[in-house]
């Protein structure tokens, strides 16, 4: 089973304030800790953003949300992965998010174990929540998430989720200190530099 590993970097970081992807984490912007998370483990990559140039990040491919979903949130640019990974023959899409840099090795070997083509979406939940972001997607779920970005009201990642027979995965045993932490605010930023070490400016 081929998977493609997907960073969704698409958002406006408008709680941020600045672009998210590119705040410094051990030296590293987000975005570049996320290339070499996935790269680490051996998953072809592709990058989710309707804000980077198509040959920012060569020769990894930048995709952007198709004109007809623009505008759908996290879940237009889950599709555009799909769309990709489908028209190259991938099975599955593993989709991160750019503002989480602090992922276990457990998500990995859990969220893609004992697949097949029969398998079902795949989502992380930890004692925090569900998290939406961390999933593994069938490719085969392509024309019905078009149809549900053209048409349906609530187009969060949730909704279309448990309309779609998701499997949970849960990771209620975490021990990596700021597993699964979102970066969203300016406050969030440092607190994970002050809690972690992380002492990095924004690049400019």
């Amino acid at each position: 089973m081929k998977i493609l590993g997907l960073i969704l970097a698409g958002g406006h970081s408008s709680r941020m304030g600045r672009d998210k992807a590119g705040l410094e984490f051990a030296g590293k912007s987000l975005i570049q800790n996320q290339i070499e998370t996935f790269k680490n483990r051996g998953f072809p990559i592709a990058i989710s953003s309707n804000t980077y140039s198509l040959d920012a990040f060569e020769p990894i491919p930048v995709l952007e949300d198709p004109a007809e979903i623009r505008y759908g949130g996290p879940l237009a640019g889950v599709y555009a992965g799909i769309n990709y990974a489908f028209a190259n023959n991938y099975d599955f899409v593993l989709t991160m998010p750019v503002d989480c840099p602090i992922i276990p090795e457990e998500f990995f070997v859990r969220i893609t174990s004992d697949i097949d083509k029969n398998t079902t979406l795949r989502m992380a939940s930890t004692p925090s929540g569900l998290q939406p972001t961390f999933a593994l997607w069938p490719t085969n779920l392509r024309s019905d998430l078009f149809e549900f970005l053209k048409g349906a009201e609530n187009k969060s990642i949730r909704s279309f989720a448990f309309a779609h027979n998701v499997s949970i995965v849960r990771f209620d045993n975490i021990y990596s200190e700021g597993a699964f932490f979102n970066v969203n605010t300016p406050e969030d930023y440092q607190y994970l530099q002050d809690k972690f070490g992380i002492k990095n400016e924004t690049k400019a």
